[in-house]
């Protein structure tokens, strides 16, 4: 069959590989995602829809910010509602020397725009009365909330497909090579895939896929 070509191709319809897509077109990329049954049907559409950024290793919390800022532009941006609520999210510690480790997160310089607030003894009890005995201590982030998983790769893919990117459901993949320099992307049916610049959005098949061009994947 004759190569099917773009800038980029992604493998793995989930929640990263459908905003990848949306993204890169939005910068003029030609891009070509392929999942292989239906977009976000995984672990992207079966998850509790946490959109948290207290807890996060302080170096990505920089990203994770300019991430947030994009779930309340959701609505502009893709034309769809995600249903972010920023509802709160609580982070508990069950030892009292713990306490500690939650005020130190809280006073570094990268969480400064998370405005969160620690609470323990009873100031927290009477606050969050729901929680047991047991809970020593609380880091509360008013901001951060939750949104509805199952709309968000689907949503993001509509968006992408409007924008002009190339998504194949029921597309498996059987062989990755890196061939000069560009990837080369077959399935069972005998297509062919080529792009300079492979992303892989797979979730836990990801790691398979890798090794067939000699990257190991965590």
């Amino acid at each position: 069959m004759t190569p099917q070509k773009s800038d980029v191709l992604i493998i793995g319809g989930g929640f990263m590989g459908a905003s990848s897509a949306f993204f890169l077109r939005q910068h003029g990329r030609s891009v070509t995602l392929l999942e292989r049954d239906q977009i976000g049907q995984y672990a992207s559409g079966v998850n509790f829809g946490n959109v948290r950024r207290q807890g996060r290793f302080l170096g990505q919390l920089e990203l994770s910010n300019r991430s947030w800022a994009l779930w309340k532009r959701l609505p502009e941006l893709i034309g769809e509602d995600l249903e972010f609520i920023p509802s709160g999210h609580m982070r508990v510690c069950y030892r009292e020397d713990e306490i500690a480790e939650l005020e130190a997160y809280a006073a570094a310089p990268e969480a400064r725009e998370l405005d969160l607030q620690i609470l323990s003894g009873k100031a927290l009890h009477d606050r969050f009365p729901f929680l047991g005995a047991q809970v020593k201590g609380g880091s509360y982030a008013p901001h951060d909330g939750h949104a509805n998983p199952r709309l968000a790769a689907p949503a993001f893919a509509r968006a992408a497909i409007r924008a002009g990117a190339r998504i194949e459901e029921r597309t498996e993949v059987t062989e990755v090579q890196k061939v000069g320099g560009e990837f080369q992307v077959t399935t069972p049916d005998g297509q062919l895939f080529v792009a300079e610049q492979l992303l892989i959005t797979a979730g836990a098949w990801g790691a398979r896929l890798a090794e067939q061009f000699g990257e190991s994947v965590p």
